[in-house]
């Protein structure tokens, strides 16, 4: 069997999967906090958001954040805390 190599050729843009949580993280500052309402599986959504967080804090790695499961409220909460 025989390839035919290409040059030139550019690359398809990946599909890839869409985000089932967009934050907006650049618009926190230090001290403040978002809450995201969950409905269920609250322990499952918050390692979902961590897993978010811990990507943006890796492409910025001056900011600091913080993630809590909040049980009263049915939430997780997001705090900038550098």
């Amino acid at each position: 069997m025989e390839f035919e190599i290409k040059g030139g050729v550019p690359l398809p843009r990946s599909r890839g999967r869409k985000r089932k949580y967009d934050l907006d993280l650049d618009l926190l500052g230090v001290g403040q906090m978002v809450s995201i309402p969950i409905e269920k599986n609250l322990k499952k959504e918050a390692v979902i958001i961590r897993t978010f967080v811990w990507r943006y804090i890796k492409n910025n790695p001056d900011k600091k954040f913080s993630v809590r499961v909040l049980q009263e409220e049915k939430a997780v909460g997001v705090w900038r805390t550098k």
